[in-house]
């Protein structure tokens, strides 16, 4: 999701099927967006070498044997995983910042910064704990209970703040700070808690301590995260370009009794928060609605 615009692009798995497609979108999908939904701006081919692939491979397995401590887990009874030994986990999530701020420009860092977390991982296996642990790390694991579907509810992608750097990796959220001294609470919908933010910033010692959010407390940051920054200003456009061709049609403003009506009608259901509509798919609904009300 952009601030770009009110508008939702969609991807998906390279191997999902145009079904599993479709029921997510919860309409028919045409050839060109089954093509563009699997042009995933967080999956890169052709980016690093071999060499480099073996790297993230070999670290990335390792955390995947890591990961039963937290989605296989009974967290109910704590806010907190300690890894003992987190060099692994601090490399793994290391390679997702550095990877993700060399393929997408949002991710802002210094060049020093950038050629140290490069020769680092590069070079991981001769790397001191304190050369691993130099850059603060908050780590959320978001607990996601009931079926696996539920983990689609979750998000991947990124914010474009220079200090620090978030990185939504669905169950995961990474904070990334490029200096001990910039790190500071900040706010974000609840993902931080103001008087115990420091203790999970990670840059002493050879533990890994992960912020636990229990399922009921991740659906509220999700719901207030996409309210605030989509949800709203989306509904707002699509409230625009209805007035728009209400307009066009009529002659006049409709309304404020016909614009929520119109909320009511197109934004409720499946599509209540308004975020399963393409710019096409919405005009046509649109057009549904007046010329409904037009009598055409």
């Amino acid at each position: 999701m952009s601030n770009d615009s009110p508008f939702v692009k969609f991807s998906f798995q390279r191997n999902t099927s145009v079904e599993q497609i479709e029921d997510t979108l919860g309409r028919e999908s045409s050839d060109q967006e089954q093509e563009e939904a699997k042009r995933i701006p967080f999956s890169v081919d052709n980016v690093f070498c071999s060499i480099c692939e073996d790297i993230f491979t070999t670290i990335e397995s390792g955390f995947s044997d890591i990961l039963p401590l937290f989605r296989a887990a009974n967290l109910s009874q704590t806010d907190s995983v300690i890894l003992a030994d987190g060099t692994l986990a601090r490399l793994f999530f290391l390679i997702q910042v550095w990877r993700t701020s060399v393929c997408r420009e949002e991710v802002k860092l210094s060049e020093e910064t950038a050629e140290s977390l490069r020769l680092l991982i590069l070079n991981h296996a001769e790397a001191s704990p304190e050369a691993i642990r130099q850059f603060p790390l908050v780590i959320t694991y978001l607990e996601t209970l009931g079926e696996e579907a539920e983990y689609t509810t979750n998000l991947v992608g990124l914010t474009n703040s220079r200090s620090p750097n978030l990185l939504f990796m669905n169950d995961f959220v990474i904070q990334f700070y490029e200096r001990v001294e910039s790190v500071i609470w900040f706010d974000f919908y609840g993902l931080n808690e103001e008087g115990a933010y420091h203790e999970f910033v990670n840059t002493v010692g050879d533990e890994l301590i992960v912020h636990v959010f229990h399922n009921d407390k991740r659906k509220q940051f999700i719901h207030d995260l996409l309210h605030a920054e989509k949800v709203r200003p989306s509904v707002d456009a699509y409230i625009n370009l209805f007035v728009q061709g209400w307009k066009h049609v009529f002659g006049e403003l409709p309304s404020a009794q016909i614009q929520q009506e119109f909320v009511n009608e197109v934004l409720s259901g499946e599509r209540a928060l308004g975020l399963k509509y393409t710019k096409e798919q919405l005009l046509h609904s649109i057009m549904d609605f007046v010329n409904g009300r037009a009598g055409f």
